[in-house]
């Protein structure tokens, strides 16, 4: 469902009829953050390229790891391929390998293809995503932070989109331009987590971020900068058909 704050983002950031034109994208990109070591998977998304398709989640990781692995998401299943695409490993229902995980459990590849192929999905399609059917967005009170006053969009992400959680806040600048997005990671715990959103640029006709870095948020909603749990830094972008 659209709303004035909705159509003024979407128009902002290049139009749902330029969107509209996209089918996928090619992105070389660079993923760092005490995170990654956290669960000992660090390094392998520090130089990795992917597609992604622009409607539907479904993101291909073509360089995984020194080993150049390559890796498929999609929210019901994930598959390690090699790189004359055999298939390594394959999990059905990947969420659910979530449940019995506690603060210090490691990942294996099928939940760091899991986990990074949904996120960094919604961050490349939004938000323009928030226009696909079942999401619903509701501007809520503004919020002032560092002297500047940013618009909110409440969004409930329907049941289909593999997300980080139902409800979350994204809060935009005066030129329409993401600034903060914040949610808490069903999958880690549902620790509150607070991204900040910069150095937006141009591509083919639409602009995008290409680079947030994540924090963690403590029980007063404060967000503690002393930590960064995620470095996501976007080199390249082109779309393809």
């Amino acid at each position: 469902m659209e709303n004035d704050l909705l159509k003024f983002v979407l128009s902002a950031n290049g139009g749902t009829a330029t969107w509209k034109k996209k089918e996928k994208m090619s992105v070389h990109l660079r993923i760092t953050g005490q995170l990654w070591y956290a669960k000992g998977v660090g390094g392998i998304l520090s130089n990795t390229h992917l597609y992604s398709d622009c409607r539907e989640q479904k993101v291909c990781f073509t360089s995984l790891t020194e080993n150049n692995l390559k890796g498929i998401f999609e929210p019901n299943q994930v598959v390690l391929q090699s790189t004359n695409g055999k298939t390594l490993e394959e999990r059905f229902n990947p969420r659910e390998s979530f449940n019995s995980h506690g603060p210090s459990t490691h990942w294996d590849m099928p939940d760091l293809l899991y986990f990074s192929g949904y996120a960094i999905w919604n961050y490349l399609t939004m938000p323009f995503n928030f226009d696909l059917p079942g999401f619903d967005t509701k501007e809520i009170e503004p919020y002032l932070e560092n002297e500047e006053q940013w618009r909110c969009l409440k969004v409930t992400f329907p049941d289909y989109i593999a997300t980080h959680s139902k409800v979350q806040l994204f809060y935009f600048n005066q030129n329409g331009l993401l600034m903060r997005h914040d949610y808490f990671a069903d999958i880690l715990g549902s620790v509150p987590v607070t991204h900040y959103v910069y150095d937006h640029q141009q591509f083919d006709g639409l602009m995008l971020p290409t680079r947030r870095l994540a924090y963690l948020r403590d029980e007063n909603n404060k967000v503690r900068l002393d930590h960064v749990i995620v470095c996501i830094e976007i080199m390249n972008i082109n779309f393809c058909n």
